[in-house]
Formats: C-alpha cells, structure tokens, sequence
C-alpha cells in the first residue's frame, strides 16, 4: 500500500511537471471563449491579449507561459489592462468542437493559417487588440523576459490610446 501512495504520488507530480502549462488550466484568469473576453474587455475597459499556441507541443510555447505569463510582472500588468484568452492548437488531445472552430477562425482572421491546409500556420503568436477586435501590435515569436512583453504591450496600448479605442 505505502508503495503504490508513493508510485501515485510520483505520477502526480510528473503529470504537473509536463502538463502544468496546459492551456493556462492552473490559472483561471486565462479565458477560452472569446465572445466572452470581448464583453469582459469593452465592460471593463482593457485590451484583449491573445494567445496562439501549441500547450503540448510547441517548446517556444511552454517556455514563454513559464517565464513571461506565470511572472508577476505579467501578472500585476495584465489584471490592470488586459482580457487574456489562451486559443490552444494541442496535438495530444482533443478539444470540443467549438473550441477548435473559433480557435482556427480566429487564427484566419488575423492571417496565421496555412492557406493550403487550412491549419494554424505558426505558433506561439501573441495578438494585442482592442475589444472589438482590431489588432494594435502582433508578436510571431516567442517572449522570452517579461520585460520583453511588458514593453511590447505597453507600445501597443499606447497606440490604443492614440486612436481613441
């Protein structure tokens, strides 16, 4: 018995280790649904962050939710000014059918599909937009600092502000 808690224990914590990052689960201020972003943006009076990514496979991916979203300074910057949504393209799982349609229309309506295929072309890509939707500064690569992101963010609401959105 004592051994089988320990075995169980081990799997736990590997489990947490390799999938922890999995689409933001362990913070629930990252939203999915993005109809439900934008009100919370507009009502709210922030920008909306969008996500792109791979959350089992794209290393670039993980490693940017590990330093950049997960830091406090991301944190603290993001509950003052943005509506966060993850849009996951996970290739070991499956999500709800929904989910996967807004996920890759929103992926072709700020350019990211492949034009062939008809998949998300690229990840992680990191979207800044106004709560209507239009877009103020767009990131095809990863962050790798948090004051990477929070410059790139600040420039992008700064452009906001400039337009009157």
């Amino acid at each position: 018995m004592k051994k089988r808690i320990n075995w169980a224990w081990a799997a736990v914590v590997v489990s947490m280790a390799l999938g922890g990052t999995h689409a933001f689960a362990e913070d629930n201020t990252w939203l999915s649904d993005y109809p439900a972003a934008q009100a919370q943006a507009k009502k709210e009076g922030k920008l909306v962050l969008l996500s792109f990514g791979g959350s089992d496979w794209c290393e670039p991916c993980i490693i940017m939710r590990k330093r950049v979203f997960n830091s406090p300074a991301f944190k603290t910057y993001a509950a003052q000014n943005l509506v966060t949504v993850d849009l996951d393209f996970p290739q070991g799982k499956t999500l709800p059918d929904a989910l996967q349609k807004q996920n890759l229309a929103l992926a072709a309506k700020y350019k990211l599909t492949d034009p062939t295929t008809g998949d998300i072309a690229t990840v992680p890509v990191v979207i800044l937009t106004t709560p209507d939707g239009t877009e103020l500064a767009i990131q095809k690569r990863a962050f790798l600092l948090p004051a990477e992101f929070l410059s790139w963010a600040k420039s992008g609401a700064k452009k906001a502000a400039k337009s009157g959105s």
